[in-house]
């Protein structure tokens, strides 16, 4: 009898333990039942675009080979694409491998802005204010989105001192026209009449004045140059004559085409040259061609 009361208590302890096995595992069902739903009802979930296979480089992008996955909005990573872009990427190139179900970004496909919106370029808390140049203060055009330089204003002083005051430095280009930064291939060399930059908001109302009141000029620098620069005020012979500024050096003597004796400076606002002037070389500066 003895015997088999034992074996009652090992049937007993294991229908025991078969029910508190089968009640844990019951129970983190519930949980995870309960925390899935729980994460539904929270979440906002988004149809993306995701491959139907591995796409290589160089595959085109089509309707059998991108299907939608629906993805809760908080794990949608930056660039992703959803049904409203496939007509605009469809025909696309790949320019960088996607694995079968993953989220197809921008970035992944050839001639795609990386961003949606022009204003995504801006960082928080700047504007955007666009600036008319010309080839000449954009270095024949070859200022290109990326680029960075220090904005300066240069106008007249006192004394006709041409003053050149620094307005901001570390300036990048956002854009030149039409061409972002975000754009996979610039369009600087194409040419083009404005650039636009990104300023801080208690920057902007300087920025708008300063080109109201003279000349703007975007000095070019190096992205890595972060040393600070030095402009000093400048003051160019013949203007405090006023007028246009332009001066005539007269001189009766040259050797192989260096003047070797100055007769005179004369203002072009002084009237007609006499007949002695007349008669001899001339030279023109700030522009003016030889005479």
């Amino acid at each position: 009898m003895q015997k088999y009361k034992h074996l009652v208590l090992l049937a007993v302890a294991l229908i025991l333990s078969g029910l508190a096995a089968y009640s844990v595992n019951k129970y983190i069902d519930f949980k995870e039942q309960e925390l899935i739903t729980a994460f539904d009802e929270k979440s906002n979930f988004m149809q993306i675009l995701v491959p139907n296979f591995d796409l290589e480089i160089g595959q085109i992008v089509t309707a059998d080979s991108v299907s939608l996955r629906p993805v809760p909005a908080e794990y949608i990573p930056d660039g992703a694409l959803n049904v409203k872009d496939f007509d605009q990427i469809a025909g696309m190139v790949i320019k960088s491998r996607v694995s079968k179900g993953k989220a197809i970004l921008r970035q992944h496909l050839q001639g795609l802005s990386t961003v949606e919106k022009f204003s995504e370029l801006l960082k928080p808390g700047e504007r955007a204010i666009t600036l008319k140049v010309t080839a000449l203060d954009s270095n024949e055009n070859m200022l290109v989105p990326g680029d960075v330089f220090d904005l300066l204003l240069m106008a007249e002083g006192k004394n006709k001192k041409i003053a050149v005051s620094p307005i901001l430095e570390q300036v990048q280009v956002l854009a030149t026209g039409v061409s972002t930064l975000a754009d996979s291939v610039s369009q600087g060399y194409e040419g083009y009449a404005t650039i636009t930059i990104g300023v801080k908001t208690e920057d902007y109302g300087i920025v708008i004045a300063a080109r109201e009141k003279g000349s703007l000029v975007y000095a070019l620098k190096r992205s890595d140059d972060t040393l600070k620069s030095k402009y000093s005020d400048i003051a160019l012979d013949g203007l405090e004559s006023g007028g246009t500024g332009i001066s005539i050096y007269a001189a009766g003597k040259a050797k192989n085409g260096v003047l070797i004796e100055t007769l005179a400076e004369i203002n072009t606002e002084q009237g007609l040259l006499s007949d002695e002037q007349k008669n001899r070389k001339f030279v023109k500066y700030q522009g003016v061609e030889s005479l």
